[in-house]
């Protein structure tokens, strides 16, 4: 028993249409004639070369983008970085004709200038000028230009540092002058401990002067006092 797959009405079979809705039973699809089937034929191999063309477009254009990436990387890392850290310590005199040896950790994104023993004695001596107090000192602000040179020119923050090995007292070591983080001043000599203790002993140094000063006028004007009164009892008993 066959049924209307339209209207489940009931068929005999051979009825070319259903009875009951027409609808229009067993009809042929017309054959594929061979120039149609060529022709559809030719239209897939082309969509297929289609595809694959943009698929290897597509890959190549990928590996030329990171290739690129990787060109920029390598030319910012290694040619551009080190031309601006290089240009920023010679503008301002940290080279060795200056008297200063610079270590360059690239890694670490740090740079650590060390003054000859002629050029930390300049900076002591401007230090000792200030009377070691918190006013800012011509390397202090050249290491202040180094990092904001490098901070405004480059990615991710170095640390700019000036060692000072030779600069102790009893009770502290001082192991940096100077430290920059960014355009940050992490360390200060002047406010360390090693310079409040410099800043006291100058203070110590100048009232023992002036108590010597103080105590050397008096001893002049007893001395002076004396004479006087020694010279005025002799012409009165002359």
């Amino acid at each position: 028993m066959k049924f209307c797959p339209n209207c489940g009405n009931k068929l005999n079979g051979n009825e070319s249409k259903c009875p009951k809705c027409g609808l229009v039973l067993n009809k042929k699809q017309p054959k594929e004639n061979k120039q149609d089937h060529d022709i559809k034929e030719i239209l897939n191999k082309v969509d297929s070369t289609r595809f694959k063309d943009l698929g290897r477009q597509h890959k190549k254009l990928i590996i030329g983008i990171v290739c690129a990436i990787v060109a920029v990387i390598v030319v910012y890392s290694q040619i551009y970085v080190p031309h601006v850290v290089d240009s920023a310590l010679e503008n301002n005199g940290f080279t060795s004709a200056k008297g200063y040896k610079v270590n360059i950790d690239r890694g670490n994104k740090t740079i650590t200038v060390m003054p000859n023993f002629g050029s930390q004695q300049q900076i002591n001596s401007q230090l000792e000028s200030n009377g070691f107090d918190t006013r800012v000192v011509t390397a202090e602000s050249q290491m202040s230009n180094v990092a904001h040179e490098i901070a405004g020119k480059t990615f991710g923050k170095w640390t700019v540092r000036m060692t000072a090995e030779n600069v102790h007292t009893r009770d502290y070591k001082l192991a940096y002058y100077w430290v920059f983080k960014g355009t940050k001043e992490t360390t200060r000599f002047q406010t360390s401990p090693v310079g409040q203790e410099f800043r006291r002993h100058y203070l110590q140094q100048k009232e023992d002067e002036a108590n010597e000063e103080d105590k050397a006028h008096t001893d002049d004007v007893i001395t002076a006092g004396a004479l006087g009164g020694a010279l005025g009892f002799m012409a009165g008993a002359w």
